[in-house]
């Protein structure tokens, strides 16, 4: 490997200056200051290659969390979605109850009445579907019935044909 060394006059044509207290040139002088603010000695290809396994460990390490994380939130599903739920409806319902506050009407029997509210509009949505599901759950058995019926129908069809 070939090193090319610096020219031994500065920019203005003079020599390069050499600093008072260890008598080296302003060149050597900051690169010794960067060698100490980076901690290392130049860019050697072991510290390259160092600096490249740190850093994907480091990733792994972010990834290995990341799926760890995901993992915690899958085993704590059956806590986390009604907490999730009770959060989602309580921000959905505040600015009623705030409303109803605003009124004059106590904050618990705000709550409390649109809580009744909204457990009396599910159970009026429910009861309202239940009969179209009632038939389409109906109406799936019947076709479930009929297939088999065909099958066996077909399945003489083809004995007496062969």
């Amino acid at each position: 490997m070939t090193h090319i060394s610096e020219p031994s006059t500065a920019e203005n044509g003079t020599a390069p200056e050499k600093t008072k207290k260890s008598g080296r040139s302003e060149r050597e002088a900051s690169a010794h200051a960067e060698t100490a603010r980076n901690g290392k000695s130049g860019a050697s290809a072991l510290a390259d290659t160092f600096d490249a396994w740190t850093r994907a460990s480091q990733i792994s390490l972010i990834g290995l969390f990341v799926i760890a994380l995901l993992w915690c939130g899958y085993v704590a599903q059956p806590v986390i979605v009604p907490v999730l739920l009770a959060w989602a409806i309580a921000t959905i319902v505040l600015p009623l109850v705030k409303w109803m506050q605003g009124r004059g009407v106590p904050r618990v029997l705000a709550a409390v009445a649109v809580t009744l509210l909204l457990v009396m509009l599910i159970v009026s949505l429910l009861a309202l579907l239940s009969t179209p599901v009632a038939f389409w759950l109906g109406r799936r058995l019947c076709v479930g019935l009929e297939r088999p019926l065909l099958v066996r129908r077909r399945g003489r069809l083809l004995r007496r044909i062969s």
